[in-house]
């Protein structure tokens, strides 16, 4: 398949955004966490005593909460930029993970941690992202968003053992941090 000369252009100047893109989508909300929860279940099993019901639950209401804020991110998205609400929704996911990492006690608390993750975390997910390769790709449009969103491929298939190398080596909070 050949590319067009515009398609090349636009290759050469934004191969750093396919690049951001695909990273930002593999280690975002939207993956990670989801692709790495089983990894940490048998680990919250022996601490809390917790069973697998419960929780799995914790990513129920994490999908359920990154479902509800994806039209308000879309909404904030337009009206702040990409750069900004996405700078804040990492710094704050990120933020989150080690509060739960150093203060989770209970199941409500777990609950409440993967509620809020999902939440403030969502701008940094695939809308953002794609929202900046449709915004600099016009000719090849479909194979930038391709590869775009190829990081929660990335993330299924290196997310759990790194995850679990992580757990390994410090408990289920290393896992968080």
């Amino acid at each position: 398949m050949a590319i067009e000369r515009g398609a090349t252009g636009e290759f050469r100047t934004g191969w750093t955004l396919l690049l951001a893109g695909m990273l930002g989508c593999c280690l975002g909300v939207s993956a990670l966490p989801i692709y790495t929860a089983g990894v940490f279940i048998p680990h919250l099993e022996k601490q809390f005593g917790w069973g697998r019901a419960e929780l799995s639950l914790a990513i129920l209401l994490f999908t359920l909460s990154l479902a509800a804020a994806s039209p308000v991110v879309g909404r904030v998205i337009d009206r702040f930029g990409v750069r900004r609400t996405v700078a804040f929704s990492i710094i704050g996911a990120s933020s989150l993970y080690i509060a739960l990492a150093f203060f989770l006690s209970g199941l409500a608390l777990f609950y409440a941690g993967h509620i809020l993750i999902a939440a403030v975390g969502a701008a940094a997910a695939p809308i953002a992202y794609t929202r900046v390769v449709t915004n600099h790709f016009a000719k090849a449009r479909g194979l930038a968003l391709g590869i775009t969103l190829l990081g929660p491929s990335l993330a299924a298939t290196i997310g759990p053992p790194l995850v679990s190398a992580a757990i390994d080596r410090g408990g289920w909070s290393g896992g968080y941090l």
